[in-house]
């Protein structure tokens, strides 16, 4: 088995997620992108937002809170977290 490698969207809005995935629109051009994922991280500043926090656990109750979501960090460490994080679903 390849080891999974993730893509880095970053100056994009976040306007829906789907089953099939995320719709995003890029700040830059303001072009609507759909992007099909069975799972997605979110990376949405350096301060925790608690109110997202409950938000997401409420609409999904398995949500796994990580990286920044938890304390201010750098990507690396939230993609680590996330990366560890990802083995406590069940297929």
């Amino acid at each position: 088995m390849e080891p999974f490698k993730p893509t880095y969207l970053t100056s994009h809005k976040l306007l829906e997620i789907t089953p099939e995935g995320v719709e995003l629109q890029s700040l830059v051009s303001g072009a609507s992108v759909f992007v099909p994922a069975d799972t997605v991280i979110l990376a949405m500043g350096v301060r925790p937002r608690q109110d997202v926090v409950d938000r997401f656990k409420a609409a999904f109750p398995d949500a796994r809170v990580i990286g920044d979501a938890v304390r201010g960090g750098r990507i690396v460490d939230s993609t680590q977290d996330a990366y560890g994080q990802a083995f406590v679903f069940e297929p």
